[in-house]
């Protein structure tokens, strides 16, 4: 909840210092939000954005206040005679394309929108599911050991209900055949019994599973629930960028 506030405040005070000034389209202004840490700078694009950081946006243009009552409706005057046509204007310049560049794969599969490389992964935000994925670019498959964020759970051995970290609100994290997100709920503080982490070992090419006792309270935790991508994994080659 600090967190959220602390950015209200900043949105607030980025709109009063650059004003019409600002990075962006016309009547919106681009941001990157960083996920850990708070941070918000103003960037040109949203592409512009690193992989740790979320786009946002704002309008420039604040929102209208309240209509008044309507006056009372005047008498209609006559109607005047027709102007002269005016002259043909120039032609406009040729419009652009989609407004977010769209990666597909060979199959022509749409996989998301706003594509970028890092730490040897291809991540993209998947409108369906309102949630950033990260493929592998060793094999295009979902990495389980990718984001690092450990799951938690309440019981021991790994069991019961898990729970996401805060910082996983906008992530899709796979544990052995399952994907799940982080629900859309206030963070809260849980008694957790376990914590469970996944490593690849680049070696064998395989994902390792580490539970751990924990036995304690864990703050700014959101439960997980589970959901389908909309689309298959692996991603078949080559990818396309539209």
């Amino acid at each position: 909840m600090k967190i959220m506030t602390n950015l209200i405040a900043m949105t607030i005070a980025v709109l009063l210092i650059f004003g019409a000034n600002c990075y962006g389209a016309e009547n919106e202004i681009y941001g990157c939000y960083q996920k850990h840490g708070g941070e918000l700078r103003i960037v040109k694009h949203p592409q512009s954005c690193r992989h740790s950081e979320i786009p946002i946006s704002w309008n420039k243009v604040g929102p209208k206040g309240a209509m008044g009552p309507a006056g009372p409706q005047g008498p209609q005057g006559p109607v005047g005679p027709a102007g002269p046509q005016g002259p043909q204007g120039p032609q406009g310049p040729p419009g652009q394309g989609g407004e977010y560049l769209k990666v597909y794969d060979a199959d022509n599969q749409f996989l998301g929108i706003f594509p970028s490389t890092g730490d040897g992964f291809l991540s993209f935000f998947v409108p369906a599911l309102s949630r950033f994925i990260s493929l592998s670019l060793y094999n295009l498959d979902v990495d389980p050991s990718y984001p690092s964020s450990p799951v938690y759970y309440e019981g021991i051995d790994c069991a019961g209900h898990s729970y996401l970290d805060w910082g996983m609100h906008f992530q899709n994290k796979k544990v052995d055949s399952k994907y799940i997100v982080a629900d859309d709920v206030e963070a809260s503080c849980k008694y957790i019994g376990s914590v469970l982490s996944l490593t690849w070992d680049k070696e064998t090419g395989k994902t390792y599973r580490q539970c751990e006792a924990v036995n304690s309270d864990i703050c700014d935790l959101l439960p997980s629930k589970e959901v389908s991508l909309p689309f298959s994994v692996p991603a078949a080659l080559p990818l396309q960028f539209k």
